[in-house]
């Protein structure tokens, strides 16, 4: 059996609701707005569930809070698009993303999957409020500080 290799340059974050809230995306020079759900998120990109239809290649613009991160406005492009019954999986590569947040993401995504890992591991004795994820952790076991 071949070993499953990820080509993602930068980590991931699954995001729940405790995460964000519901954003709007500008298709184009639309005034349009498309509602959408954020799946996860990394500093190259975003995946986000809508019930509309974006078109491949199509540029958008966004902006959304994660926690106390406010990045302001998004450019970006539409890069793969699944239908799922009635909703959309889009995935949105950026254009470019502000340095201090995309240093933030990657801190806040690299202690997410040292995390998961541990947690598969069996590992419950490892919160920190060192932890940039910390504050966004949902998991039973989270230390009180």
């Amino acid at each position: 059996m071949s070993k499953a290799v990820n080509k993602r340059e930068h980590r991931r974050i699954r995001l729940t609701p405790l995460f964000v809230e519901p954003i709007q995306i500008q298709v184009g020079d639309s005034d349009k707005l498309v509602p959408g759900i954020m799946a996860d998120l990394s500093v190259a990109g975003v995946s986000i569930i809508t019930y509309t239809h974006i078109p491949l290649g199509k540029n958008i613009s966004l902006n959304f809070k994660l926690g106390g991160i406010d990045t302001g406005v998004i450019h970006g492009k539409v890069y793969k698009i699944r239908e799922q019954s009635s909703t959309y999986m889009v995935v949105i590569l950026f254009d470019d993303f502000q340095e201090k947040i995309a240093k933030d993401l990657e801190n806040i995504a690299m202690d997410f999957e040292d995390c998961e890992t541990k947690w598969v591991r069996g590992d419950f004795d490892f919160c920190s409020q060192d932890c940039a994820y910390y504050s966004y952790c949902t998991k039973i076991i989270k230390k009180e500080f």
